[in-house]
């Protein structure tokens, strides 16, 4: 006996019904879609802008990323790669050996985001080791300007600051903290709501009379010409 035919090349292509062949080739066809809108995708840049006023009192947008934050090499050193959104001088230190020193707080930045900073940190002058230390930092944070930043009412003339977070439900509280030259300590914690102004609203469109164009001024000489005009004709 003659030995068998092999089999044909498609046979796998003959075994699947109409069904499963239709059903196969819609999901590769979307499957390639997808690539292609996947791959044709842009990416959204992202900028940060800062609202700025000059000692002449001029006020204007400016590119964060170009700004310069006049903090102290000392304490800039530490950024670790992040942006420094804000500082500020929360109070003197005199040194014997370095002169007089400050305390900062600061705020950064990671990456440009929808809100202002995502950490803070407090530095201060240790007078014995001669250097700036951390005193108090937290991370991972959803922040807002402005951050405030005062002196305690009572004897003691600490710095009290006070930040607007955001936590994960999307509320926003204020938290306050009293610094005492060494240590950060928090003070309360209160539920805080944002001024009107800072929520975005719709423009209101303009109504259809309202957008008409309005009739082109007419000097003196052009009215004086008009009434000659109609003189003559009813003449």
């Amino acid at each position: 006996m003659p030995p068998p035919p092999a089999p044909p090349e498609n046979w796998q292509e003959l075994s699947t019904s109409p069904r499963e062949e239709g059903a196969a080739k819609k999901a590769k066809e979307e499957a390639a879609k997808k690539a292609e809108e996947e791959a044709n995708k842009k990416p959204v840049i992202l900028e940060d802008w800062s609202l700025v006023r000059t000692k002449n009192k001029l006020v204007g947008w400016v590119l964060a990323r170009n700004l310069y934050m006049a903090i102290p090499d000392e304490v800039a050193q530490y950024a670790e790669g992040q942006r420094i959104s804000s500082y500020f001088d929360l109070g003197a230190v005199e040194d014997e050996e370095k002169g007089t020193k400050h305390d900062w707080l600061w705020t950064t930045s990671s990456k440009p985001q929808e809100f202002d900073f995502d950490r803070f940190r407090v530095f201060y002058w240790n007078r014995r080791r001669h250097r700036y230390e951390t005193s108090y930092r937290q991370r991972d944070l959803v922040g807002y300007f402005p951050v405030k930043v005062e002196r305690s009412p009572d004897a003691s003339d600490r710095a009290i600051f006070t930040l607007i977070l955001q936590d994960d439900k999307g509320s926003f509280v204020q938290k306050r903290y009293s610094f005492d030259g060494t240590l950060v300590h928090l003070v309360s914690t209160e539920a805080y709501t944002p001024p009107s102004g800072d929520t975005p609203t719709k423009a209101t469109p303009l109504e259809p009379e309202k957008m008409k164009p309005k009739p082109p001024k007419v000097n003196w000489f052009q009215r004086e010409y008009q009434k000659l005009r109609q003189r003559i004709r009813h003449r």
